[in-house]
């Protein structure tokens, strides 16, 4: 069962390679680029036309990541093989496997994390373009950007964003709903947070992914930092990069 699955998958991610994965968001009427691989804002079809729900496209996307990055005989790579299994037989089965639990195994195996700054979708409108981050793992020989970490100011994620996505009521989904802000349990956990400046929600969205909310005007070099930094901090990253920079963790400010 399992070869089959991984025979599956295997088909799934060769045609997402190939670019016969056909992305869109709904923003304006403006394409995301096909290459990139994110939340349940992209929805996908697949060569024989079937849709692929928000977690098997993220799975897709993290198993093309994983894919590249296995290294045989290195200490983990039995965690690392599990996680692509998983993978592999969600996307077979259609089965909706938020990919959040196996990106935390991930992440927690590596010595290093190295994050980069990858705009938005919405680059293109010059008023826009500092009110939303997409943050990618560096996975150069990876064939898409696997994006596990987007910030957001707070005004453009409760006003403008489920206007552009066309569903006005996409922010009061369960998953964004106050109970289930990590926020609190980060400034738990971390002493340095519960006096920090920032004001911040932590989300994970549908596909498991991490969405972060900044009660700033705009996203910028420090801002995305302390996101960063808090995406380090709540996936157990002791060490990471942003842009080739590292990222401070144990500052509670930005």
């Amino acid at each position: 069962m399992l070869a089959d699955a991984r025979r599956e998958a295997l088909d799934v991610y060769r045609s997402f390679a190939r670019g016969e994965l056909a992305l869109t968001l709904r923003q304006d009427g403006c394409a995301a680029d096909s290459s990139t691989a994110r939340s349940e804002r992209a929805p996908a079809i697949d060569q024989r036309g079937t849709p692929i729900e928000a977690p098997s496209w993220a799975a897709v996307g993290l198993l093309s990541l994983l894919d590249v990055t296995r290294c045989p005989g290195r200490t983990g790579d039995v965690e690392h093989q599990r996680c692509i299994e998983l993978l592999e037989r969600a996307i077979a089965e259609r089965s909706p496997l938020a990919v959040g639990p196996v990106l935390d195994r991930y992440l927690r195996n590596l010595d290093r994390v190295a994050l980069l700054r990858r705009g938005s979708p919405i680059s293109a409108v010059a008023d826009r373009r500092s009110s939303w981050l997409d943050v990618a793992l560096d996975a150069p020989h990876s064939p898409v950007e696997f994006i596990p970490l987007s910030i957001f100011t707070r005004r453009f994620f409760r006003h403008d964003l489920p206007a552009l996505i066309g569903s006005p009521t996409a922010v009061d989904a369960f998953h964004y709903h106050r109970e289930n802000d990590k926020a609190t349990e980060l400034r738990e956990l971390h002493a340095d947070l519960a006096a920090c400046a920032v004001r911040f929600q932590y989300f994970i969205d549908a596909s498991g992914l991490t969405e972060i909310v900044l009660d700033r005007a705009a996203i910028g070099r420090a801002e995305s930092a302390f996101a960063a930094a808090l995406f380090c901090r709540y996936n157990g990253i002791r060490h990471a990069t942003l842009d080739g920079v590292p990222i401070s963790l144990g500052a509670g400010s930005g």
